[in-house]
């Protein structure tokens, strides 16, 4: 077995010193806004990785940002930063190289209550037959 040397969270965060720029910090209206596909949201997440300061501009290339996402191409990282773009939580610009410049923006009016609701289909989906422990559950002893 492969055994990972892991750290609790809580740890993580609270040695600020030793930690400074080894994480991501995602603003919950980015993570339930219904707009946004989970690539994007990764997109934008990877790209927050590479944000060092709050004036400046990001400039990782399209390739390294296909590689550290799992998206298959740099077409595909255009694609995805040209919707970021629409939908206003990005925008992009090039210097007099052609390089792409990044600077990152959420959207302060999605409804961050729906983040403390409870799920409204709970009782709806631990009935699916696509939750396997309920169909599990629910699977009478004479069709084993």
């Amino acid at each position: 077995m492969n055994v990972k040397n892991v750290t609790s969270y809580r740890s993580f965060l609270a040695d600020k010193k030793s930690n400074k720029g080894k994480f991501v910090m995602t603003p919950k209206k980015l993570l339930i806004d219904p707009d946004l596909t989970p690539k994007e949201k990764i997109l934008w997440q990877t790209l927050a990785a590479f944000q060092y300061g709050p004036e400046n501009e990001i400039f990782p290339s399209r390739r390294r940002l296909a590689d550290l996402t799992g998206i298959r191409s740099p077409n595909s990282i255009s694609k995805l930063t040209r919707r970021l773009q629409d939908k206003a939580y990005l925008t992009k610009f090039y210097d007099e190289y052609r390089r792409v410049f990044y600077r990152l923006y959420f959207c302060a009016d999605v409804d961050e209550e729906r983040f403390w609701e409870k799920a409204s289909r709970q009782e709806e989906l631990a009935k699916s037959e696509h939750n396997r422990i309920s169909y599990i559950k629910n699977t009478p002893n004479d069709e084993k």
